[in-house]
């Protein structure tokens, strides 16, 4: 009988056992880190990263997430995942990372010859090859995507061109996602360039020159008008000292007055 309730016993915590979800199982810190580390993006990505280091934790939720950190050598924080250890999944992670040398020369002759041949940009600079020693190639991590820049001095060029694996090894299906004209000012830095350029051609005036010689601290605001001429006011205080309307295009005070 007893043999009986011992088997029966040894039987129940088989069962028990059976039972108990497949995540409950014990895991090291650096057996789910390697885990990471061997998956996509990190298996490379890592190789651009000196001195990184990482640490991770077991949630003890009800899905047997682990959460793994890294960093760089200075300490910031480049990413981390959230990881089933038990299926060995990689369930989300937000990383940044940049290309190896090795991967950035496999793709380099892919993504030109796809941005040489593609309408869009020969609609742009007419023949790509023309600039291919001022063509150069980037990996962005943040977009998952190869980044082409052509210089070509104030009309420099950007293109990204993204695969369909959208990591670095991934050259199989291009599609350009962004064209970018990275030399092109935002509306207030042209706006505060126009005005510096007013306020410069209207003080070169002589006569404006002449009055604003012996004044100490007076300062200037100049207003882009509705024909296109930019209003140029100079003041000391509150006291209007002289004005002046600017044509931008031909570089003339077209005139001006002095209360």
């Amino acid at each position: 009988m007893k043999s009986r309730i011992v088997m029966l016993i040894s039987s129940l915590m088989l069962l028990m056992a059976a039972l108990i979800p497949v995540y409950a199982q014990d895991y090291t810190e650096q057996n789910v880190i390697d885990m990471v580390t061997a998956q996509t993006p990190f298996s490379y990505g890592l190789q651009t990263v000196s001195d990184w280091t990482a640490a991770a934790y077991d949630t003890g939720n009800a899905y047997g997430i682990w959460r793994v950190q890294f960093w760089d050598g200075e300490g910031e924080e480049i990413a981390w995942a959230n990881i089933a250890p038990a299926q060995g999944r990689l369930y989300n992670y937000e990383a940044v990372f940049s290309s190896t040398d090795e991967q950035r020369v496999a793709a380099e002759p892919i993504v030109r010859a796809y941005i040489q041949s593609h309408p869009d940009v020969i609609a742009l600079i007419g023949d790509p090859q023309a600039y291919s020693d001022s063509t150069y190639l980037e990996y962005n991590g943040w977009l998952k995507a190869w980044g082409v820049w052509i210089d070509r001095g104030d009309d420099s060029l950007y293109f990204v061109v993204q695969f369909k694996g959208l990591v670095p090894d991934a050259l199989t299906d291009p599609e350009l996602i962004e064209i970018g004209f990275p030399n092109v000012m935002s509306y207030d830095e042209w706006q505060t360039g126009m005005r510096d350029q007013a306020t410069t051609i209207a003080f070169t005036h002589p006569e404006i020159a002449a009055i604003l010689r012996n004044v100490t601290g007076w300062q200037s605001d100049a207003t882009r008008q509705d024909d296109g001429l930019w209003q140029v006011s100079f003041m000391k205080d509150d006291t209007e000292l002289v004005t002046a309307l600017v044509n931008l295009e031909t570089g003339e005070t077209v005139e001006w007055a002095a209360p």
